[in-house]
């Protein structure tokens, strides 16, 4: 864009990020950047932050570290991991294809716009409008996409469809406001932090706490 950001000033555009990017993503399994799932690495805005900000979103200075360092550190650990299974067959995307879960773009931009866009549906949450904006997601979900569009968009928009499904999910059965989550119908916290709630993947989102021990203090 032919700008020195040390030397040219440029505007700089604020924007909500959500519960999905301002503080959440793949729950890392370790410091190098691994993922419960074998050969999945994940670094920056794919990787939660939760670890370094809490609830709320770190913003520009604690974002750009913890994408420097993670992508550093997963960065090392896929390729150890990679020359470590050389051997391993590629697996054929083409010859799985009718397999793969895909979803109408046309339909997920639609759904995406109408229902995770708006603040007064994925910041000023409640128990309605969450259900309501999970059922035209799971109709958009089952919208399959059409023999014009491309197996890389039509998964795109299954992802991003997925995981404002997962969102959608876990928020209700946070019933208490916390950092990024702000739930209308239940606006003072729930006692203090102790439990973490995590969205495990597989067919369906599967939901369970998990204990948060407390700090030892020095």
């Amino acid at each position: 864009m032919g700008i020195d950001p040390l030397r040219t000033r440029f505007p700089v555009g604020l924007r909500h990020e959500g519960t999905v990017r301002g503080t959440g993503g793949m729950r890392l399994a370790d410091t190098d950047g691994s993922t419960d799932v074998p050969s999945l690495y994940a670094a920056g805005d794919a990787a939660s932050r939760e670890a370094i900000v809490g609830a709320r979103t770190g913003g520009g200075s604690p974002n750009a570290a913890w994408a420097i360092a993670t992508g550093s550190w997963a960065g090392a650990a896929a390729s150890r991991f990679a020359k470590a299974h050389s051997s391993v067959q590629a697996v054929d995307v083409d010859a799985h294809r009718a397999k793969l879960a895909t979803s109408d773009p046309h339909a997920a931009v639609e759904t995406l716009e109408r229902e995770v866009r708006p603040p007064e549906v994925h910041l000023f949450r409640s128990e309605q409008r969450l259900t309501a904006a999970l059922r035209t997601i799971d109709a958009a979900l089952a919208t399959r996409a059409g023999a014009d569009a491309s197996l890389a968009a039509s998964r795109s928009a299954y992802a991003l469809m997925y995981v404002a499904k997962l969102s959608y999910t876990s928020a209700p059965a946070r019933r208490e406001t916390r950092g990024m989550h702000r739930r209308n119908d239940f606006p003072l916290q729930e006692g203090l932090a102790s439990r973490l709630l995590i969205s495990g993947v597989k067919d369906e989102p599967a939901l369970r706490w998990q204990a948060v021990a407390a700090p030892a203090i020095a």
